[in-house]
């Protein structure tokens, strides 16, 4: 940030009193939107003051502070304003770009960690995002699944299923929660699985997303809660 100032310093001294008049203000708004681009707001906005102060004291009249007035005051008022204005954009986007960032490392580590299978496709069918779950429930890498679509990965059976219901996705808008009957590596699996459409920026749908359980956890599951409380009924009876 100082240095970048400086540098424009020693450059801006070494023109002449016409060029002075002509781009001392352009000049150092270079370092100012450097400053601020580089490092946000804080620095920014000490990169404005340090520009104005060397275009204050290398304008052509302001030879001493009894001429303080001579100075062209717009060029001074446009520089602070505009470095004040950069800084602040910069500050801003700095910030958002720092939440984005900590909004994706938290989406990154629920999907990457949880066992279900989540997996997201574009128009053409194509995965262009699945977790390890979604890889492991069919015996694949996550590299070989990405760019892929359904036929390098499923049974034709299997294929028919699950293209009838991305259709019925794509098509209602809707989200959907349903059983999928397939053949993983030869054997007969049952999934359940939620599926929704993907929107782009104008609301448009542009893919589909999906969330799979195999539907033996879910059967488990529902089991031990039944278990669970039919014990806790059965509590008063047995003293």
């Amino acid at each position: 940030m100082l240095s970048f100032t400086l540098i424009t310093l020693w450059f801006a001294n070494s023109l002449s009193a016409e060029q002075h008049q002509r781009l001392l203000l352009l000049i150092f708004m270079l370092p100012i939107s450097l400053s601020a681009i580089g490092g946000g707001f804080a620095p920014g906005l000490v990169a404005t003051c340090l520009s104005v102060l060397c275009v204050y004291y290398l304008h052509p009249t302001a030879d001493s502070l009894d001429n303080i007035h001579s100075v062209d005051w717009l060029q001074l008022i446009s520089l602070s304003v505009y470095g004040i204005v950069i800084s602040a954009l910069s500050g801003y986007l700095r910030a958002s770009l720092q939440k984005l960032d900590v909004n994706h490392q938290l989406l990154d580590s629920v999907v990457s960690q949880t066992t279900d299978g989540i997996f997201v496709k574009d128009l053409a069918g194509r995965y262009i995002l699945v977790n390890q779950g979604a890889a492991t429930f069919v015996g694949k890498s996550m590299s070989d699944i990405l760019g892929k679509d359904d036929t390098d990965i499923f049974d034709a059976d299997s294929i028919d299923i699950i293209q009838e219901k991305d259709r019925t996705v794509l098509v209602s808008g809707m989200v959907t929660t349903h059983k999928e009957y397939l053949h993983i590596q030869g054997e007969a699996a049952i999934f359940q699985v939620t599926k929704g459409p993907v929107f782009d920026a104008q609301g448009a749908i542009c893919g589909l997303f999906g969330i799979a359980v195999f539907f033996k956890i879910v059967v488990t599951l529902c089991l031990n809660i039944k278990l669970h409380l039919l014990r806790l009924l059965l509590v008063p009876y047995l003293g």
